[in-house]
């Protein structure tokens, strides 16, 4: 469809009219969407959008309520309390053996950080 051509504008109370000329591709089977229909569409999606929010906000909220209180792992803050605090110390690993005083010396260059 091909809509290009002159078009005049005319004041209500004046026979003064001004031309424009227009020129512009137009589909033959399009719809001219209302103001109403477009105010819908935006709700419509606002809606959808706060309900599937909400539905996210409540199921992890309900799945935080269901988990497990996570323990405090070995470190600074994690020793037990209470029957088990006179815990002895670990067993050392077998594979290792300690540094004897005559062969420090021998690893003290190894492994050096500058700080």
């Amino acid at each position: 469809m091909d809509d290009n051509g002159y078009y005049a504008c005319y004041l209500s109370n004046s026979k003064k009219h001004q031309y424009l000329y227009l020129k512009a591709k137009v589909c033959d089977n399009c719809v001219e969407v209302d103001l109403t229909a477009v105010v819908t569409i935006v709700l419509v999606d606002v809606f959808i959008t706060l309900g599937l929010l909400m539905l996210v906000y409540y199921w992890s909220r309900n799945r935080k309520a269901k988990a497990k209180p996570v323990s405090r792992g070995a470190g600074a803050g994690g020793r037990p309390r209470g029957q088990n605090r006179e815990r002895p110390p670990p067993v050392p690993n077998p594979d290792y053996e300690p540094i004897r005083k005559g062969q420090r010396d021998l690893y003290a260059g190894l492994n050096q950080r500058g700080i």
